[in-house]
């Protein structure tokens, strides 16, 4: 708040003059004290936004976060299902290779 405690007036005989002074000071006074306290009590609005933009903010985190773990989940099911895969082709091959391995050696035919 400013407050004009420096007004230079007239010698007291002149109380009138005094007297318009303070008015016109008080005048200012209630005017700049009323113009921050409007801006204060409007600032409410603003907060308010400010509050709803953290709020969106904070909710575009949660669901994104959502969709990284949803789509690290997918990855992870591919991946194991390729891995099943993987290992049922090698457990294919190496009883393919086991049976080649055991199986009778068929004489080679003589040339005639």
């Amino acid at each position: 708040l400013i407050f004009n405690d420096s007004i230079t007036v007239r010698p007291k005989a002149s109380g009138e003059v005094k007297v318009k002074v303070k008015i016109k000071a008080n005048a200012a006074n209630l005017r700049e004290t009323n113009k921050i306290v409007r801006q204060e009590m409007e600032r409410g609005v603003f907060d308010i936004e400010s509050i709803k933009k953290a709020n969106a903010d904070l909710i575009g985190t949660i669901e994104e976060s959502l969709a990284i773990a949803d789509e690290g989940k997918a990855k992870r099911k591919a991946a194991e299902e390729d891995s099943q895969k993987m290992e049922i082709e090698l457990r294919d091959t190496l009883a393919a290779a086991k049976a080649r391995k055991t199986a009778p050696a068929t004489p080679a035919s003589e040339p005639a």
